[in-house]
């Protein structure tokens, strides 16, 4: 008996056939974890409506304290916990802190300085979002392993999902 998986870009998708009630339970406690895929929408309209207007603080995307700190790791922006959950950091000698409020992360820096680091952002985004759909497949598929079930394919698409089949 097979199983497909669907790990799209925004969202998580699972279509099963037939699955133990065990299995079902554990993939849908993966689901869980990216329902911040769905808050990227909601955070980035918010967004939106605020380009035209300069401010202090702006809400993100940003829902995961381990995601976001090594997506600005990775980006070279040196981040550092400055306690409660927050982060710090540094793009172009703008210093930026993200902080948790209300389960989701906000921008903090000076409003001379956020349309310099606007551009950073977007590409800051990409990339967190990215690394919730590794995180995700990574998960995904240490359970099915631990679960004795195997991956009978695996396969990219045009748009970045990725479909798993699997044997259960």
């Amino acid at each position: 008996m097979s199983c497909s998986i669907f790990l799209l870009p925004l969202e998580l998708l699972v279509i099963p056939i037939t699955l133990p009630i065990e299995i079902a339970k554990e993939i849908a406690a993966e689901k869980r974890q990216t329902r911040s895929l769905e808050r990227i929408k909601e955070t980035e309209s918010k967004l939106e409506k605020q380009k035209n207007t300069t401010t202090k603080e702006a809400p993100t995307i940003f829902t995961d304290y381990g995601i976001l700190f090594e997506t600005l790791d990775e980006y070279g922006a040196h981040p550092f916990s400055i306690g409660n959950g927050n982060i710090k950091c540094s793009i172009d000698n703008c210093d930026i802190e993200f902080i948790f409020t209300d389960n989701q992360y906000y921008v903090r820096l000076n409003e001379d300085n956020y349309h310099l680091v606007e551009k950073y952002l977007s590409n800051i985004y990409d990339s967190y979002r990215k690394n919730v759909q590794e995180n995700t497949y990574n998960k995904i598929k240490e359970n099915l392993k631990s679960n004795h079930m195997k991956i009978e394919k695996e396969e990219i698409l045009e748009d970045d999902s990725i479909v798993l089949t699997v044997n259960v």
